[in-house]
């Protein structure tokens, strides 16, 4: 079994996805690791033919032909009607254009100006007109094909030596008849490849030996065109093993070819020093193989033992394209039984870790237009070039040397398991999906069990040894379910877990229970939803589900990893009571994976008892056959247990985020027999209304009242609905410096609504979209349903925004207070008082009716991809006497909302500044739909009053303390309330990034001053909150990191915790100088912060380096300050979002496989998720 060893590390090559997204963390770093390029050289007779044009292209020439000079064309078809234009503004490509005649790079044409700049999506071919017409025109003082194609090969080493291992075959001599033998191997100096050569005044090459120009000037044509023994040979070499038809000196022996003795051994000379290290053949010929019929092709054991198949079984004479096909498909070094050497590790990898060492092979037909050569480039992973001059040749070489240059990207695995593990909790088990990222095609993925200690803030293996330290998984930690007589497997996705399980079941006989819905049956394992060749027929009808693609997505083949990666879909636990004594007996664990399935997994082993692939996935399963990685069932389940009158349901909820744009709720009441129980599409919101986007949202189960009154229990009967949100509009994908830019509002996804949990309708009288609230312009990916404490059913909704809005949606009332003048004698004398408050009863109207909806805040050009968390508290609102002083205050219950901002979908982004902002509404804005509230900082050169952060002119709250920090009096001496000293009678949202409450001022007064002046505008009664801008202090500039925040905050004692992600900046990667592949990992630094509720400021000592940092008084400043409010995460790459761990010795924070134990106090219902037992 191929198993693919996890090495924490800090660089990551890249991995393009098809459209942005987190997964472009795991990018480019500038490891130099050469590729390995052997060039097979035709130097059969027929190079010898004096048929290659003589000329050389000209660019100052004026060729006349069919094409237009100065256009520039694409593949030969019109792209650009003149390089001169004004309009053509990608100087790099105009300047090879013009001298070369020739440019292969990323152009951009924007569909409504013309205007062609560099960069797109892919390289391309392009020409100049005048080009075109010069490669037509026929051979005028005709050279040799030999004498050409030395010339233009050697110029191609000298001018890439730096950057490629060249090597150098050629086709053994004629008398032998057999195969080619290496001239020189990859890697070998400039001498030995191309001796004197002189780029600056290079020789004439003729088709004869010449001795001086190295290898190259070696080579003649004299012999036959064996081309897939050639190959054959190739692969021998790179694979480091015996030769099949050269003798020790390196050539021809029929002792060697016939008898198999004294052949050389390529482990002696093999070029592959480091596994990461990429290998490639380029061979050019100008002719059909001939005396290439050697029955070793098909009869001998080839590599590892292995004989080369007929990989499209055509039956073909020929095996040259089936050679190309297993080069590129195979591991071509593989650790042997016997402990590896430091050698063997740095070249293979230990037993497995990483991808396969393959050869991938481009062709060039010369002179000829040959199917086996594009065959056998397609086979192996390349590409195919014709040419049929010196230009065209070193046309199509330079390009295939610039493709090398650009898939030089090495994988390892990933520590994606410790900084992106998703989880799920049943007792004291924590269980993650993981995912390892490859080079092409689709990741491999894996679902582990570890248990947690006491206290909860140690993971634990099986054995019950600690698995992980500082959120690094050890290498001796056996997880759960892992077979006990193999080695642990530590932090190894594709080892140990239930894909280990799997994959040994497989390999053992067990086939797959893998169902689907076709539409006639709603129970899974009716045989018309079976997935398999033998419900072929069925499955057949759908276009894309040929058999090749059936069985590709059953993953049932010898040595093939069965699961996906668990990219984004976090595991749910749900338990059975198997035989009904009110136990529970038995737990399943339900993921969705990017293999197009839901899996459920049998807790007790790991064993897959079936998957589910929903049906509207089925039509692009076929992407899964391709060398991109793709998404299906990408979201996170929901489990919904409830009672039907008659007897105890589980329903299971999931969407797809970036894999489609539909829900699905299975019945998995009898884990043994799913049912399909409904469907939510993208048009549920119905015909003319907003349709839904990617289906991000994580089914959220609540309380809906119903505007009935129960008058026997006293309290409002309530439906159980799905809060669910419109989802991801691709349009985000864009960004503004794109060409063309995303579309100034979304065109789907800007909806909120809700669904009948039991029946999936939709609940007319809660839907909020773009229809009916045009403040609805972007789509949202998450929401917040909340209810109060006290409430019987949810009475407030919050979600963001892909603009940064922030909405909020309310049914109830908050409390109602009547305002009146009270009579009151004082000394004898009768005193009218104002405006005094009172508290009146006023019940919920119990309409059903959700009657306030607010664009309460607004951060344009930001992203709200995490839901908010939501907390109750009450405040104050003052109320004051007939002389203008407040004599009152009355608390008041309304709401905290917590929420940060961040493009996910582009982590490496860095042209905005993100915040965390925490939000108090009031519910007070007059039916105003979209409130104003000024973002404000505090003056302190202005005793703290409060500006506009924007308007420092604009003062909204003047001083309201003198320069020694007392309370200011009017002109009767009574102390100024804050509300005495409005300016500007606004709402403002405090700046609190620079944490005043916990300054370092070295003067104790000004120190404690300034703490005074944020507490006062925390506490006013026009704030509506505080915010935090997520941005650095790098050489004194303070300035946009990228940061920003990665996941929904979780609020525990008044506590908030989230994470956030800061992208790396490639300039700071360092190379590993012992080993160039030994630094995988996700790029960018993860944070955990902790922050006080109400304030913002620190709360624990991350940052202790200040800790003895003493004041002018000589006493210690303290200890907390604004460096305090974040931790790094142990590990690199977006971190997951922090959960609370309730275990029998206390609470812990998790965060991904990172404990850390917390103050127990007693549960706020509002402050956390808790994830016990039900």
């Amino acid at each position: 079994m191929k198993k693919i060893l996890l090495i924490i590390g800090s660089m990551f090559y890249l991995i393009v996805p098809a459209w942005a997204d987190d997964t472009d963390i795991y990018g480019i770093s500038n490891i130099d690791v050469k590729p390995n390029v052997l060039i097979i050289f035709d130097n059969s007779g027929s190079m010898g033919t004096s048929d290659v044009q003589g000329s050389v292209y000209e660019p100052a020439t004026n060729y006349t032909g069919s094409y237009s000079q100065n256009a520039v064309y694409q593949n030969s078809k019109s792209y650009f009607t003149s390089i001169n234009d004004s309009k053509w503004q990608c100087a790099a490509a105009k300047t090879d254009l013009l001298n070369l005649g020739w440019w292969k790079g990323k152009l951009t044409k924007d569909k409504k100006t013309g205007v062609v700049s560099c960069g797109g999506k892919n390289n391309t071919n392009y020409r100049l007109g005048n080009f075109e017409n010069f490669d037509a025109l026929p051979g005028s003082g005709s050279r040799t094909r030999m004498e050409v194609a030395k010339e233009v090969m050697a110029k191609l080493i000298n001018d890439n030596f730096e950057r490629v291992n060249f090597g150098l075959m050629k086709f053994n001599l004629s008398s032998a008849n057999e195969s080619g033998f290496i001239v020189a191997g990859c890697g070998g100096t400039r001498a030995e490849l191309i001796g004197d050569y002189n780029a600056a005044s290079p020789p004439i090459f003729t088709d004869s030996v010449q001795a001086l120009y190295g290898a190259i000037g070696s080579i003649e044509s004299s012999t036959y065109t064996p081309l897939a023994e050639t190959m054959a040979e190739a692969g021998l070499y790179y694979a480091g093993q015996k030769s099949w038809f050269n003798g020790l000196l390196g050539q021809y022996t029929s002792d060697c070819t016939s008898l198999n003795k004294n052949c050389l051994d390529y482990n002696v000379i093999n070029p592959i020093e480091y596994r990461c290290q990429k290998n490639y053949i380029i061979l050019m010929t100008d002719g059909e193989p001939t005396e290439d019929a050697n029955t070793k092709l098909k009869n001998s054991n080839y590599i590892n033992s292995s004989k080369i198949p007929d990989a499209h079984m055509d039956g073909a004479v020929n095996y040259l394209e089936d050679v190309t096909y297993f080069l590129a498909h195979n591991d071509l070094r593989v650790v042997g039984g016997s402990p590896p050497t430091e050698a063997d590790i740095l070249a293979m990898g230990s037993p497995g870790n990483y991808e396969n060492q393959t050869v991938t092979t481009y062709t060039i037909g010369f002179q000829q237009n040959l199917p086996l050569l594009e065959e056998a480039a397609t086979n192996g992973g390349g590409e195919y070039y014709t040419a049929d001059n010196a230009d065209t040749l070193n046309e199509a070489l330079n390009s295939i040397i610039d493709a090398i240059g650009e898939s030089n990207e090495s994988f390892s695995a990933a520590a994606v398991p410790v900084s992106r593990a998703n989880k799920a909790y049943a007792g004291e088990y924590v269980y993650y999906g993981l995912f390892q990222p490859l080079n092409s095609g689709g990741w491999l993925g894996n679902l582990k069990k570890y248990g947690l200690s006491y206290y909860g803030d140690k993971l634990l293996d099986v054995n019950g040894n600690i698995a992980s330290l500082d959120g690094v998984v050890l290498d001796g930690a056996r997880s759960f379910w892992s077979d006990p007589l193999l080695d642990p497997d530590g932090p190894d996705v594709a080892r140990g877990g239930a894909g280990e399980k799997l994959y040994y079941d497989i390999e053992n006989g067990f086939s797959r229970k893998i169902y689907t819905y076709t539409g006639t049956a709603n129970l899974l394992t009716d045989s018309s939803n079976e997935f398999s060749l033998d419900n072929k027929v069925k499955l057949n009808t759908y276009v894309e589900l040929s058999d090749s693609v059936i069985s590709k997505v059953r993953r049932e083949n010898a040595g093939e990893w069965p699961l996906g990666d668990f990219l984004h879909s976090q595991p749910v636990v749900v338990h059975y009571d198997d035989n009904f004594d009110g136990a529970d007996d038995h737990s399943m664990v339900f993921a969705g994976a990017n293999d197009g399935m839901l899996h459920c997994i049998d807790d007790n082993d790991g064993s897959e008892i079936w998957a589910y692939i929903p049906s509207d996935l089925l039509d692009k399963l076929s992407l899964l056959t391709g060398n991109t990685h793709e998404y299906f069932v990408d979201g996170s389940p929901q489990l919904y247990p409830y009672n039907d009158g008659f007897i105890d349901k589980k329903l299971l909820f999931f969407g797809e985020r970036r894999g489609g744009d539909s829900y699905t709720a299975l019945d998995i009441t009898d884990y043994n027999s799913p049912l399909l129980h409904y469907e939510i599409g993208p048009t549920i919101l119905g015909p003319g209304h907003e349709l839904l986007g990617q289906s991000w949202s994580n089914p959220q189960v609540v309380d809906r009242g119903t505007g009935v009154f129960d008058v026997v229990n006293n309290k409002e009967i309530t439906n159980e609905v799905l809060l669910l949100v419109g989802g991801y509009d691709d349009n985000q994908d864009s960004l503004p410096t794109d060409d063309p830019p995303p579309n100034p509002t979304d065109s789907k996804g800007r909806a909120v609504f809700a669904v009948d949990a039991q029946t999936g309708a939709l609940q007319e009288d809660f839907v909020f979209s773009a229809d009916n609230f045009p403040a609805m312009t972007h789509s949202i990916v998450a929401a917040s349903a909340f209810k109060p404490m006290g409430q019987d059913a949810v009475n407030r909704v919050y979600a963001g925004d892909m603009n940064g809005n922030l909405f909020g949606f309310r049914r109830d009332g908050i409390s109602y207070y009547e305002v009146y003048d009270k009579k009151e004698v004082i000394d004898g004398k009768e005193y009218t008082i104002k405006n005094v408050a009172r508290a009146v009863e006023i019940p919920d109207p119990l309409d059903g009716s959700w009657g306030q909806k607010l664009k309460l805040y607004s951060t344009p050009g930001q992203k709200i991809f995490y839901s908010p968390n939501i907390l109750d508290e009450y405040f104050t609102i003052p109320y004051t006497n007939e002389l203008g002083r407040i004599n009152r205050r009355v608390m008041t219950g309304m709401d905290w909302v917590y929420y940060g901002t961040g493009d996910r979908a582009h982590p490496d982004r860095k042209d905005i500044t993100n915040g965390f902002y925490a939000i108090k509404n009031r519910w007070d804005w007059h039916e105003s739909e979209d409130p104003e509230i000024v973002e404000a900082i505090v003056d302190v050169s202005a005793q703290g009053s409060i500006i506009a952060k924007d308007n420092p002119n604009r003062v909204l709250v003047g001083p309201y303390r003198d320069l020694t920090g007392i309370i200011l009096t009017d002109t009767d001496g009574y102390p100024f309330a804050p509300e005495d000293v409005v300016v500007e009678d606004v709402p403002f949202i405090i700046d609190v990034t620079d944490n005043l409450i916990q300054n370092r001022e070295a003067d104790p007064d000004v120190r404690r001053r300034y703490q005074l002046y944020a507490e006062d505008a925390i506490k006013h009664s026009n704030n509506r909150g505080w915010f935090i801008r997520l941005e650095e202090n790098v050489d004194g500039v303070v300035e946009s990191v990228g940061e920003k925040v990665v996941s929904s905050p979780l609020i525990y004692n008044h506590i908030i915790y989230f994470t956030t992600f800061v992208p790396e900046d490639p300039a700071t990667v360092e190379e590993n100088a012992l080993d160039p592949c030994a630094s995988p990992g996700a790029r960018g630094i993860g944070y955990l912060y902790k922050l006080d509720n109400r304030t913002g400021a620190a709360v624990q000592n991350f940052y202790t380096v200040n800790d003895e940092e003493t004041g002018d008084d000589g006493q210690n400043i303290g200890k907390l300050d604004v460096h305090d409010r974040r931790m790094v995460t142990p590990t690199r790459g977006i971190p997951p979002e922090p959960t609370m761990v309730i275990q029998p010795g206390g609470a812990s924070i998790l965060v991904g496989t990172y404990a850390e134990k917390v103050e127990f106090s007693a549960f706020n219902r509002f402050f956390w998720r808790q994830l016990e037992d039900e």
